[in-house]
């Protein structure tokens, strides 16, 4: 009997060891089975290798949309400050519409506060960008996920039908 092989092959092959005296089993028949078992464990092992890649990926992607999401958050609190200091520099400048030195120095605080907006606003829009982005890689990975098991799946059924008709055939 192989090695250790986890899933359906190796209980096929204790099964067929079982159901068929050794005596009426000939010997290129059990190497075949030994091959095919052992084939049908390599096939399990790359579908499980495979599985736990796009799990890794899956959740490399998903720290990366939190850490996205946190940055958005900390991005939205400051745009809400400069918005707040805006507002605060606007109405300071409408009371002192008669000193026309302070109104030179206020329109230059406004119009920092304005660029530092627009730079906030951008970085906020490339965060967007990118979190949707990674939603999309996500959404690949899941979708590379479910085809694998799907996969894995019609492949696991078709050893089984196999199995059966050499069982009948026996």
């Amino acid at each position: 009997m192989p090695g250790p092989c986890p899933g359906p092959g190796r209980a096929l092959l204790q099964l067929t060891l079982l159901i068929l005296p050794k005596q009426a089993m000939s010997r290129a028949l059990q190497i075949s089975l030994m091959l095919l078992t052992a084939m049908l464990c390599s096939i399990c092992l790359r579908q499980w290798h495979q599985g736990s890649l796009a799990s890794e990926k899956i959740r490399t992607l998903a720290a990366g949309l939190q850490e996205a999401g946190e940055t958005m958050q900390n991005q939205t609190l400051t745009l809400q400050r400069w918005e707040t200091e805006i507002t605060r520099l606007n109405a300071a400048l409408a009371a002192q519409t008669t000193a026309v030195q302070e109104q030179a120095a206020l329109h230059a605080e406004a119009a920092t506060a304005t660029q530092s907006l627009s730079g906030h606003q951008k970085v906020l829009t490339e965060h967007q960008t990118l979190t949707e982005t990674l939603r999309t890689q996500l959404q690949q990975a899941l979708t590379e996920r479910d085809t694998l098991a799907t996969r894995l799946n019609e492949r696991t059924r078709e050893f089984n039908v196999l199995a059966e008709k050499y069982r009948k055939k026996q």
